[in-house]
Formats: C-alpha cells, structure tokens, sequence
C-alpha cells in the first residue's frame, strides 16, 4: 500500500456524494476519464475497492464508507484552514508584540487600535511593551517583539544603526522648553539656549540626555542636571514648582500638561523622528502591517 494521496480523498468525496462518475466529474470541473483514473489511484493506494460501478452509478463499499470518513475530515480541516487564514489575511487574528517608549504608549497606541477597531471590528491583539528605545532595538534583534518604536533627534549621528530592519516612518515632534509659568524666559523677546545656562534642568533617559547635553555645550555650557526621569509627568511637576526647565516635546504635552507650566521655541531644541521598526518581510503579515498603517495614520504624534 502507498501513501494515500488528500487530493484524491476529496475527488472520492465529491464522487459518492454526487452518486456517479460523471456526476462527480460534472461537480468538479474535470473529465470523466481523468476522475476515474484518480479514482483507480485511490483504490490501489488502499489496496481495496472503494466504490461498486453499474449503470445506475457508483455504490460505496464498506471499506469505501471507512475511507468517506475520513475524507470528510480532511475537508472540514482544509475549510477550517481557509477560513482561520482568512482571519489572519483580514488582520482579524494575530498577536503583535510592539516595544515602545512611555508617552508613544499613551497616545499613539490608544489611538491606533481604535483605528483598528473601527476598521475591522474587532480589536487588535497587540502586546505592548515599555521600552526606551535602545532597549526595544534590543528586544527586536532577539526576537522577542514584532516591531520597535525608536526615534532619532536629528543630527544625532550617535544613534544606533538601523540598517537591516524594515522601517515605517510614524512622526516628526518637535521640541521645546517647559519652564514655571511666569518664568521669565517667556517674556524675552529672543531666547537662544545659552542664555539658560544658569539654569537647573531635568533630563530624560540616557539617549535623550546625552544628545542634550552635546546640544548644551554646543551653546558653551554644560547644563546643571538635578534630575533624570523619562515620567512626563514627574518633569512637568518638578518644573512647575520652579525647581527646573525641562525639555519637552509636544506629543508629551498632547499626553498631559500640567496647569502651572509653560512652553517657549528654542532654535537649539529641534526635535526627532519616530519610526516602527521590524524585520525585513514581517510588514507582510497582516497583522503587523495593519498595526503599522494604524500607528502612522493615527494622528497621534509621540516622542520619547
């Protein structure tokens, strides 16, 4: 006995159910001759005879009736296959596990599914991770998220490589100076960076605060740092008590601003692109690629 061939299986199937040959032939699109010839394969795949010819039609023996089971399995596993591929073709299954920064989560991703949601009725499966992004880099090389939002000030040649990847452009957010309201850095008529150098400011998290701080020295003077958080909302409150200026961005004031604190334009503070990386080929996958159009569709600018 040979291995039995599926295809055949379901040829078998179509042909009992229809009650002949050339009914079955008629079902399938094919020739009586060819139907038959894949017919004959079966049986001697199976060593035994699966269907009894007469003019009348065909007649299932009982080894045949054993074997129409099991081709009636194998077709309500290939329809369980086609309509679960559908789910995934329509982007309505998948996990994506995305790693990204803390204001990127709080607004782009809300913002993002919701799209998804409106789009598909359902909403996404995405697993969110919080990562700087020099970490979510990280986590994206090992394999251990699908795409990594990271973002890249410009100018700033120090910033990892991202040669190899697929990448998605998502925003440019632009930078500013948060100080106490009635600082009175907001009623100078200019204001470059350097007339801050006497200043005590909070930082970000490493990537952030180095290229600041090459941006403060630039200006002449190396900034009096008393704090470092990536928490927007701790910057915003230690600022408004008049303990330190801060740079923000305005996707981090999209997120939240607190009452008692003020912006002014700096020419210095510019700003960075955010992008979504992933691995070559994994833009295809549905899911990932209508996550992807989500985050760069959203309007819902982030920053690191």
């Amino acid at each position: 006995m040979t291995a039995v061939d599926p295809r055949r299986l379901l040829i078998f199937k179509t042909v009992a159910e229809a009650g002949s040959m050339s009914a079955g032939a008629r079902a399938l699109g094919w020739t009586q001759p060819s139907v038959t010839a894949h017919i004959r394969a079966l049986e001697r795949s199976v060593g035994v005879p699966l269907l009894l010819r007469s003019p009348q039609g065909v007649r299932v023996t009982e080894a045949g009736q054993m074997v129409l089971l099991h081709a009636a399995q194998v077709a309500a596993s290939l329809d369980t296959v086609t309509r679960e591929a559908d789910e995934f073709r329509h982007a309505r299954r998948g996990v994506v596990r995305l790693a990204c920064f803390q204001s990127f989560l709080s607004t782009a991703i809300p913002a993002a599914l919701r799209q998804i949601h409106d789009a598909t009725g359902t909403w996404a499966e995405v697993r969110v991770t919080e990562a700087r992004p020099a970490d979510a880099l990280a986590a994206l090389a090992k394999g251990d998220v699908d795409i990594a939002v990271v973002c890249r000030h410009d100018g700033d040649l120090a910033a990892p490589p991202w040669e190899g990847y697929h990448v998605t452009a998502l925003s440019w957010d632009e930078c500013c100076l948060a100080v106490p309201v009635g600082h009175w850095a907001l009623d100078a008529a200019s204001l470059t960076l350097a007339d801050l150098r006497d200043e005590r400011w909070v930082f970000g998290s490493v990537a952030c605060r180095d290229f600041l701080l090459g941006t403060c020295r630039q200006a002449g003077f190396d900034p009096n740092i008393r704090h470092v958080t990536d928490d927007y909302v701790a910057v915003q409150a230690l600022v408004a008590l008049g303990l330190t200026v801060a740079p923000v961005t305005t996707s981090a004031l999209r997120a939240y601003q607190h009452p008692g604190v003020a912006t002014r334009a700096l020419p210095e503070f510019t700003g960075h692109t955010v992008s979504a990386l992933c691995h070559p080929g994994a833009e295809r996958i549905p899911s990932v690629a209508t996550l992807l159009r989500a985050l760069a569709g959203s309007g819902a600018v982030a920053t690191e």
